[in-house]
């Protein structure tokens, strides 16, 4: 699969901010190599702190659900096994 093709499917993927992120970003930046495009994407939608110091620190704020999302992105970001992140899910729920 060519770069071109790759950046098409992933858009099939976003929704809402990350949606119109793709599009703005393919729009100004027409020829860009998959490799950019992550690294650009990281940048935006990957937070500046260690994904661990993130997730420890994770704190259940409002509904169950939101938690939920915050932490799957953050124990994505980690690459942390299933085991360790149920400990961090239940300290900070």
């Amino acid at each position: 699969m060519n770069d071109f093709e790759k950046l098409k499917q992933a858009s099939y993927y976003m929704d809402d901010k990350g949606l119109y992120w793709h599009q703005n970003f393919v729009r100004h930046h027409p020829e860009v190599l998959w490799n950019e495009y992550i690294e650009a994407l990281c940048c935006r939608f990957g937070g500046q702190k260690d994904p661990l110091e993130e997730l420890k620190d994770l704190k259940q704020k409002a509904d169950l659900e939101t938690y939920i999302q915050e932490f799957d992105i953050l124990w994505n970001r980690a690459e942390m096994t299933g085991r360790q992140a149920l400990v961090f899910f239940f300290l900070g729920g």
